[in-house]
């Protein structure tokens, strides 16, 4: 075979990836990550050579971090092979090593996140949807041998996809060799980055180090770690779909605004430990709104308050709270739970109510409380938001506020009990606690909203006046 079938061949291969995983669509704008590597520069040429076939258009982005001092001689090899191709070139420069010490990060994080800031940019810029950048199998190998020292699940364990939200990347069907002789084949330069071959780099030392000795014990051993890869990828997608179906089973929003994610420990029981540990991560991902710095040890801590007493407490990365509830485990953001409330707190004159007094609580349902003489054999109510009490056991004021430390009812004729007890005997989420109502004179609760009322006030016999209390509405 030539080397003009075989360049072709190797375009037709990258040229049907592009296909099977819907890179690019026709009319597209697509931007180009250039940095006149031989990885980048055999995409640029594919995607020259395919750009008529499949309908779009091209333009390239080269990001100079200014970290060498050949970086210039890159630059400059750049601009002179796209105006050799009339690609409009998009260069920025960029200082990632103060970019990371500003951030606390490593020089290969701190670059990824300016390349892909100035992508965005040149998106927004040129009207581009896609941005193509040139990884390939043996990165693909490489990075899934990363993501196994991390730790990392199936769905890091699939390495880099072939689609990622905007970014593609067509090349990553071929190998470094047919990278290396398809530029070869058509007698294309490109520049070498000398900081490919230090080792103070993590994924250098990978290729560098470990490859080898992986290719020694197993030949072709790139080939089927990135195979491994693309199966692990179609599994992956079917967990995610199983995990998916467990959240909407066993998780719900909860809380005063809607913040708090309440997982139910039955349900999670009854699932697959492995699925377990992902609606747990995926209720952190979910608070935290991002996927980094979430482990597994903070999964399986998470994980293990559904076997402990009610009442503890977990703290987690980005100021996430898990806390087990009776049979819930709830997720929260700490800063919003830490938040002091507004207390709510109304004093009412039994006395000087006349007709009806009407009060907004703070969840925005209304109280309304009404006295009236009692008349025998009426029909006493036993709707739990519509309570009668014998107004005349009860003194001049009553407060409408939250639940205090010392408030107490009576459950007999001669018997207290303390509000904080029932609340946790009516297994009452902590977090609901500081959110309910009661009606009290002084620090005997008369009655807790949607509850009960103390036997203290019960209508019986002797009973003359009523004190009607409803609540409706929010």
């Amino acid at each position: 075979m030539g080397k003009l079938d075989e360049s072709r061949q190797t375009e037709e291969m990258v040229s049907a990836y592009i296909k099977k995983f819907h890179m690019i669509s026709t009319g597209e704008k697509i931007l180009i990550g250039l940095s006149g590597g031989a990885d980048s520069v055999c995409l640029f040429r594919i995607l020259l050579a395919l750009r008529e076939k499949l309908d779009f258009s091209l333009e390239a982005v080269h990001v100079n971090h200014c970290l060498r001092d050949t970086a210039a001689r890159d630059e400059a090899f750049v601009r002179a092979l796209c105006d050799s191709e009339h690609v409009l070139l998009h260069v920025y420069s960029v200082d990632v090593k103060a970019h990371a010490d500003e951030n606390g990060m490593s020089e290969e994080e701190a670059g990824r996140e300016l390349r892909y800031r100035c992508f965005t940019q040149t998106m927004k810029k040129s009207g581009a949807t896609k941005v193509a950048v040139a990884h390939h199998k043996n990165d693909q190998a490489e990075t899934i041998l990363f993501h196994i020292c991390r730790g990392s699940g199936p769905n890091g364990l699939s390495g880099m996809h072939p689609v990622r939200d905007v970014v593609i990347r067509p090349i990553l069907c071929l190998s470094r060799d047919q990278i290396e002789n398809y530029l070869s084949d058509g007698g294309q330069e490109y520049v070498v980055d000398e900081t490919n071959e230090s080792t103070r780099y993590s994924r250098n030392r990978i290729r560098l180090e470990v490859m080898p000795v992986l290719e020694e014990i197993c030949p072709g051993a790139g080939e089927h770690i990135a195979a491994a890869g693309e199966n692990m990828e179609q599994l992956a997608g079917y967990l995610k779909q199983q995990i998916q179906k467990a959240m909407e089973e066993c998780v719900e929003w909860t809380g005063q605004a809607g913040d708090v994610m309440k997982l139910s420990c039955q349900k999670i029981a009854g699932l697959h430990p492995y699925l377990q540990g992902e609606v747990v991560r995926e209720c952190l991902f979910v608070q935290a709104g991002q996927k980094k710095d979430i482990s597994r040890i903070h999964v399986e801590s998470a994980l293990g308050l559904t076997d402990m007493q009610v009442g503890r407490k977990l703290d987690l990365p980005y100021g996430i709270e898990a806390e087990k509830s009776y049979d819930m485990l709830l997720f929260r953001k700490k800063d919003l739970t830490e938040e002091k409330e507004t207390e709510f707190c109304v004093e009412v004159s039994i006395r000087e109510i006349k007709g009806e007094k009407e009060l907004l609580l703070p969840d925005g349902k209304k109280m309304r409380l009404r006295r009236f003489a009692y008349e025998r054999n009426a029909q006493i109510p036993t709707k739990a938001y519509t309570k009668w009490l014998d107004c005349d056991k009860i003194g001049e004021m009553v407060t409408i506020r939250s639940p205090q430390e010392e408030d107490f009812f009576y459950f007999n004729d001669k018997n207290k009990k303390y509000v904080k007890d029932y609340m946790v005997n009516e297994k009452i989420p902590k977090a609901d606690r500081s959110r309910s109502i009661i009606v009290a004179e002084r620090n005997h609760m008369l009655y807790f909203v949607g509850r009960r009322i103390s036997n203290a006030v019960l209508v019986d016999e002797t009973t003359k006046n009523i004190l009607e209390i409803t609540v409706a509405g929010g």
